[in-house]
C-alpha cells in the first residue's frame, strides 16, 4: 500500500506538471507541437517508476486477474493525456486519443487469455504460458497459440476500430458509386465506405481489415470536403493497393520480428545484466542496485522498441507506401490524379511537401517517383521487385529465427 500512495503521490505531481507546462507555453509557441510528445515520455516514465521500481504492481497481487493492473495503468496513461488535453489553452481536441486508443485492446485481451487459462488444472499448460519450458512441443504450442490469436485479432478489432472511431457512412451517393465501380473493377471487396470522423481538421484516408467481411475505406470530412472526385479515386486506388500487395498480412509478421527480438534479448541479456549488476552490488554494496536492474532492463527494452520501428518498420512501410502509390497505373487512373491528392494534402497540412517522414517518403518524393513512373514504367517493376526481395528475406531470416529459438 505505501508503494501505492508514493506511485498516486509521483502520478498527481506529473500532473500538476503537465498543468503548468500548459500554462507556460502559449498556443502559438513553435515549441507548443512537441508538447505533447514530452507529455507521453512524462508519464511513461511515471508509470515506469511505479511499476518497475516501486512495485506498484503488488497491491493487485492478491487478484486473480492481472488485467486489473494493466487497466490501471493504462487508466493513468489515458487519464494523463485526457487531463493534458482538458487543461489546454488552445481547442481541446481528443481525436488523437481515441485514435491510439483501440490498440490497447490486443493487449488488454492477451492479458485476460492468459488470466483465463490460469484456471485450468493443467501444469503444462501453466509452465507454457508462464514460459518456464523451452521444450520443442511447448515452444510449437506457445507459437502456434500467438498465431491463432493473431488471426481471430485480425477479424475482430477491425470492427471495433471504426465503431471507437465514429465511422459513419458516405453522405455523397455519387461519390460513392464512383468508388464502387473502381471497386468493382480492381475486384477488391470490402464492408462499405466510411467517414472518419473524429479527424475533423486532417486530409487523410485509411483501409483497416484484412478479411472481406470486416474491411473498411476510412475517408475524413475535410478530405471529401476539398479534394476533387478524381483524386479521391486514386487516393482510393492507393488503399486497394495496400489490399492487393497484402500489405495488411505483411505488417503483423515485421512487428512479430520485433516479439522475437525482444524474447533473445530477454534470454539472453537479461541473465547478463542481472549477473553484471551482481557483481556491481557485491563490489559496490548499496540499495541503488535493485533499482538498476528493472530500470537497465526496460529502458533497454525501449531503446530496442524505437530503433526497430524507426529502422525495420519504417523501412517497408516505405516500400509498402510507394507500392500503393504505383497502384493507379495498374488500376488505369491518371497519375496526376494522385499527385494532385498528394500536392493538396502536402498544403492543407502548411506546405509539408518536403518534410521527412520516418514511415513514408516525403510528399515531394512520392511526387516525384511517380512523375518519375509515369514516363519510366520499369521502375514500377523494379520497386515491385525490391519489395518482393526485401521482403522474402525478411521472413526468411524471421522463420530462421523461430526454428533457433524453439531447438534451442
Amino acid at each position: 500500500m505505501e508503494a501505492f500512495l508514493i506511485g498516486l503521490g509521483l502520478y498527481l505531481a506529473t500532473l500538476v506538471l503537465i498543468w503548468l507546462q500548459n500554462r507556460l507555453v502559449s498556443p502559438h509557441s513553435p515549441f507548443r507541437q512537441y508538447l505533447q510528445t514530452i507529455v507521453n515520455v512524462e508519464l511513461l516514465a511515471c508509470l515506469s517508476i511505479y511499476q518497475f521500481f516501486l512495485g506498484g504492481f503488488r497491491i493487485f497481487s492478491e487478484q486473480p486477474f492481472e488485467t486489473l493492473s494493466l487497466v490501471f495503468l493504462l487508466g493513468l496513461y489515458f487519464g494523463g493525456l485526457i487531463f493534458f488535453k482538458a487543461t489546454s489553452r488552445g481547442k481541446k481536441e481528443y481525436a488523437d486519443i481515441l485514435l491510439i486508443m483501440p490498440f490497447a485492446i490486443p493487449f488488454l485481451l492477451l492479458v485476460f487469455l492468459f488470466d483465463l487459462l490460469k484456471f485450468f488444472p493443467s501444469e503444462d499448460l501453466h509452465r507454457i504460458i508462464m514460459g518456464e519450458s523451452n521444450t520443442f512441443l511447448d515452444n510449437v504450442a506457445l507459437y502456434s497459440g500467438i498465431i491463432i490469436y493473431l488471426v481471430i485479432l485480425m477479424a475482430i478489432l477491425p470492427y471495433l476500430i471504426q465503431k471507437i472511431w465514429n465511422c459513419k457512412p458516405l453522405k455523397n451517393a455519387m461519390l460513392e458509386e464512383k468508388l464502387s465501380e473502381l471497386c468493382k473493377k480492381a475486384k477488391f471487396k470490402h464492408s462499405g465506405f466510411k467517414n472518419w470522423t473524429i479527424l475533423k481538421h486532417s486530409s487523410t484516408a485509411a483501409i483497416i481489415g484484412v478479411m472481406p467481411s470486416c474491411r473498411y475505406i476510412l475517408f475524413t470530412d475535410r478530405l471529401l470536403r476539398e479534394v476533387p472526385p478524381d483524386s479521391v479515386e486514386a487516393i482510393l486506388a492507393h488503399e486497394i493497393g495496400h489490399n492487393y500487395h497484402r500489405h495488411l498480412l505483411a505488417y503483423p509478421f515485421v512487428i512479430f520480428g520485433l516479439s522475437l527480438l525482444l524474447t533473445v534479448v530477454s534470454w539472453y541479456f537479461s541473465p547478463w545484466l542481472a549477473k553484471l549488476l551482481f557483481l556491481g552490488n557485491a563490489t559496490y554494496p548499496g540499495a541503488v542496485w535493485n533499482w538498476a536492474f528493472p530500470f537497465a532492463l526496460f529502458f533497454s527494452y525501449a531503446i530496442i522498441v524505437m530503433l526497430y520501428f524507426r529502422y525495420i518498420f519504417g523501412f517497408f512501410s516505405r516500400l509498402f507506401e510507394r507500392q500503393a502509390d504505383l497502384h493507379v497505373f495498374k488500376l488505369g487512373i491518371p497519375a496526376q490524379h494522385m499527385i494532385q491528392a498528394l500536392d493538396h494534402i502536402g498544403i492543407s497540412t502548411g506546405n509539408t511537401h518536403n518534410v521527412p517522414n520516418w514511415h513514408h517518403y516525403s510528399i515531394q518524393q512520392r511526387m516525384n517517383f511517380l512523375k518519375s513512373a509515369e514516363k519510366h514504367p520499369t521502375l514500377i517493376l523494379k520497386h515491385h521487385r525490391k519489395v518482393k526481395i526485401f521482403l522474402s528475406l525478411y521472413l526468411v531470416l524471421l522463420v530462421l529465427s523461430i526454428i533457433l529459438l524453439i531447438i534451442l
